[in-house]
């Protein structure tokens, strides 16, 4: 089961996250460790592994993913990489 987090409640979806996530990924979202996928418009920071969220919450990165994902959310951001 995924587990689909949304403003207004969740919803589980029965499927395998590697199956959606090239969909997700068109859609703003990127995977930071095997069973989660964060839409990038909710995260307030990248840093030291962990995805810090609006809401305050705080998500691991796998650290087979922690520069891809640290690329994506610059990129997301319009941030300059050297």
């Amino acid at each position: 089961n995924i587990i689909l987090k949304l403003e207004k409640g969740e919803l589980i979806v029965r499927d395998k996250l590697s199956r959606i996530e090239p969909i997700l990924a068109d859609k703003g979202f990127v995977t930071v460790n095997r069973g989660c996928a964060i839409n990038m418009k909710y995260i307030l920071k990248v840093e030291g592994g962990l995805v810090t969220l609006l809401d305050g919450s705080q998500i691991s990165i796998s650290r087979s993913k922690c520069k891809g994902v640290n690329k994506k959310y610059k990129e997301y951001m319009g941030i300059q990489q050297v």
